[in-house]
C-alpha cells in the first residue's frame, strides 16, 4: 500500500511539473482596422500584453515613441450614438406680431400659414370670440392679448372697424382671423354674424364661395341665399364650439335674442366630436362680455335679472356657463355677490365705456383696464377640457381643427336645416 500511495505521489508530482512547461502563455490580442482603411493609414500596431513576471518597459525607450503612437493608431471602443442635444432641440416657433387669416372668406378654406406660429407643446389655450357687426369683439380680443394696446391702439393686433367702415357700416373682420400669445393662447376671431354687409358681399357675388347652397340664380328661389348666409354664420359657431376651450360671448345690449338662438342652434347642429358611444360629447366654456355698459348696470338687481335670463335661455344647453369665472362673485366688487344677486354666478362679465380722464366712477364701479385684465387672468386659469379623447399639441389642434371644418361643411344636418328656413315663394304661398 505504502509503494502504491509513493508512486502515486510521484507520478503525480511528474506530471504536475509537465503541466508547468507546457502552461501556455497569455493570449496576444491583436486589433485590426477596416479593410477601406488599410490603403490610406499605416498597418496597425499589435498590442501584447505582457506577462506578470516580465518588468515594464524603460521609460527612455518609450517616451520617443509614444507621442507618435498615441496620435497615429488609437484603438477605443467607440460609444453608442447619441444625438446631440442641439440636433433635438424643438425649434422655438416664430413670434407673431400681429394676427393672420386662418379661414378666408371667399374660400372657407383654412390656411396652413399658421403652422409656422405653433410648437410641439400640449400646454395651450384656445379662445374664440363671436358677436354681432361693431359691438367690439376685435377690440377686446386685442386687449386681451397685448394690455399695451388698450392706450396704444396702433399696438392691436386684431385689425378694427375705421370710421369710413363705420360711416359705410361695412365689416372689418372677414373670415377666421388668429393670433398666438407669448403665454401660448390661441385667439380666433370670427366675421359678425347676422350681418347685412356680409351678405351684401355674397349677393355681389352670387353666393360664391358657400358651403351649403340651397338654391341657385335660375330657382324661383333664389333670394334664399339669405338662408345658404344664414347657414354659414352657424357653420362659423359650430367651428369655434368645436375647436376651442372658451368661447367669448360678445354683445353690447341686454341681450340679442337672436344671437342666443344661434348659438342654440349650432349648438344643436354641430357635428359630435364623440368617437364612440362611450365617450361624452365636447362642449366649451362659454363668457358673456357685455360692452360699453353704463355705470347703472353695475347694480346688483340689473347683474341679477342678466343672470337669471342667461340661466333660463340655456336651461337645455350643455354649455359651460357657470365656470366660476364673471364678476358676480363678490372678489372683484363686494356688492355683486351670489347673496345679492339670487343666485349662483355665471360666465357673465359687463364692461364700462372708457371714460374720460375728467370723469369720475361711481362708488365700486371699476375702470375698463381693471376689468380686461380681471377677464384675462381668469380665462387663463379656467380648467381646460380636452377637445378629444388623447392629448392633442398645437400643431396637432390645427390637423384636427381643419377635420372638424371639413365635417362641418360636409354635414347634411345644415343642408336640410337650410331646406326648412322660410323663402320668399313660402310666404308668398301662405298669403
Amino acid at each position: 500500500m505504502d509503494s502504491d500511495r509513493g508512486g502515486r505521489d510521484s507520478r503525480r508530482k511528474k506530471y504536475s511539473s509537465r503541466e508547468k512547461d507546457r502552461e501556455p502563455q497569455k493570449k496576444m490580442v491583436i486589433l485590426m482596422k477596416s479593410k477601406e482603411s488599410k490603403a490610406e493609414e499605416p498597418p496597425p500596431t499589435i498590442l501584447l500584453k505582457p506577462k506578470d513576471s516580465e518588468r515594464a518597459a524603460s521609460p527612455q525607450a518609450t517616451d520617443s515613441k509614444a507621442a507618435s503612437k498615441t496620435s497615429e493608431n488609437q484603438y477605443q471602443l467607440a460609444p453608442r450614438s447619441v444625438p446631440s442635444a442641439v440636433g433635438t432641440a424643438i425649434a422655438a416657433p416664430l413670434q407673431m406680431k400681429e394676427s393672420i387669416k386662418l379661414m378666408d372668406d371667399d374660400t372657407l378654406i383654412i390656411n396652413d400659414s399658421l403652422l409656422e406660429y405653433l410648437s410641439d407643446s400640449n400646454d395651450f389655450l384656445v379662445v374664440g370670440c363671436i358677436g354681432l357687426q361693431g359691438v367690439g369683439k376685435s377690440s377686446i380680443l386685442s386687449h386681451l392679448a397685448n394690455p399695451a394696446s388698450i392706450s396704444s391702439p396702433d399696438q392691436m393686433v386684431f385689425k378694427v372697424q375705421t370710421k369710413s367702415q363705420v360711416d359705410s357700416n361695412s365689416h372689418c373682420t372677414e373670415g377666421v382671423q388668429c393670433y398666438v400669445t407669448d403665454q401660448r393662447v390661441i385667439l380666433l376671431d370670427t366675421q359678425p354674424l347676422l350681418s347685412l354687409s356680409v351678405l351684401s358681399k355674397f349677393y355681389a357675388t352670387d353666393g360664391a364661395g358657400l358651403a351649403v347652397r340651397t338654391c341657385h340664380r335660375d330657382d324661383p328661389d333664389f333670394p334664399c341665399l339669405e338662408n345658404d348666409v344664414e347657414i354659414l354664420f352657424l357653420q362659423f359657431i359650430a367651428f369655434v364650439l368645436s375647436v376651442c376651450h372658451v368661447v367669448v360671448v360678445v354683445q353690447d345690449y341686454f341681450h340679442d335674442p337672436d344671437l342666443i338662438r344661434f348659438i342654440q342652434t349650432a349648438e344643436m347642429l354641430k357635428p359630435p366630436t364623440a368617437q364612440s358611444d362611450d365617450e361624452s360629447d365636447y362642449f366649451p366654456h362659454c363668457v358673456f362680455i357685455h360692452n360699453r355698459c353704463t355705470q347703472q348696470a353695475f347694480s346688483h338687481s340689473n347683474v341679477r335679472d342678466i343672470q337669471n335670463s342667461y340661466k333660463a335661455m340655456f336651461s337645455r344647453s350643455q354649455l359651460l356657463i357657470q365656470s366660476g369665472l364673471g364678476t358676480a362673485n363678490g372678489v372683484f366688487m363686494p356688492s355683486l355677490n351670489p347673496e345679492l344677486c339670487q343666485g349662483d354666478p355665471i360666465n357673465l362679465y359687463l364692461l364700462p365705456e372708457r371714460r374720460r380722464p375728467d370723469q369720475k366712477l361711481l362708488y365700486e364701479v371699476k375702470d375698463y383696464e381693471e376689468i380686461i385684465d380681471l377677464i384675462r387672468t381668469q380665462i387663463h386659469g379656467v380648467p381646460v377640457m380636452p377637445l378629444t379623447h388623447t392629448t392633442l399639441s398645437e400643431k396637432n389642434w390645427f390637423h384636427y381643427a381643419v377635420k372638424v371644418w371639413e365635417d362641418i361643411k360636409k354635414s347634411p344636418l345644415f343642408s336640410e336645416y337650410g331646406r326648412m328656413l322660410p323663402t320668399s315663394s313660402s310666404f308668398k304661398t301662405e298669403q
